[in-house]
């Protein structure tokens, strides 16, 4: 079982909205693996706690952000002094 690093970068999510369970896993990476629609089709015909969880799995996903694409960012002693375990 990967780290919930290493499953956050493989399935572009933000945070893990469920248990990594591997049936849940396997579960969120087919329908990420899905159309927008047919993701949207999905949620409209999903009930109470099915529709929040895929809620949040989509919250997730809009949230994800490659750090490539993250701003370029120099390390300061400023930035070192305010978040040290940051910068072991």
């Amino acid at each position: 079982m990967p780290d919930n690093q290493d499953l956050r970068e493989r399935l572009k999510l933000k945070y893990l909205p469920f248990d990594p369970d591997p049936a849940v896993i396997a579960k969120v990476e087919a329908f990420l693996a899905i159309s927008d629609n047919e993701q949207v089709r999905i949620l409209e015909s999903s009930y109470n706690e099915d529709a929040e969880f895929w809620i949040n799995v989509m919250t997730a996903r809009a949230l994800y952000q490659n750090p490539v694409d993250k701003r370029d960012g120099s390390i300061t002693e400023e930035k070192v002094a305010r978040y040290p375990e940051r910068y072991k």
